[in-house]
């Protein structure tokens, strides 16, 4: 559904703009092949949906759903890089 959302945003933002998909593509820094593909994948890249997103004015996925899991990400880091270095000092000993 996120994926439809997003591709009917892109259109409807190119026929309200005038502009075709391969400037909306170059504004956000991809070739308009490689937008097509992002629009069309069960994945995308949070940082390439946040631009989107920011281009087009449009929210699919909260900013604040974002920075919640950015939040878990870096705990999650944090707490493997702690475990990391506790296994570091063991073998030392």
């Amino acid at each position: 559904y996120d994926r439809m959302l997003l591709f009917s945003a892109v259109n409807a933002h190119a026929k309200k703009e005038g502009i075709p998909i391969s400037k909306i593509a170059e504004d956000i820094g991809v070739g308009r092949t490689y937008l097509y593909s992002l629009l069309d994948s069960d994945q995308i890249e949070l940082d390439r949906l946040v631009r989107i997103q920011d281009y087009l004015g449009i929210e699919i996925l909260l900013d604040s759903t974002v920075e919640h899991y950015l939040n878990d990400l870096d705990n999650f880091q944090q707490l493997n890089l702690k475990e990391f270095q506790s296994l570091n000092n063991l073998a030392i000993l």
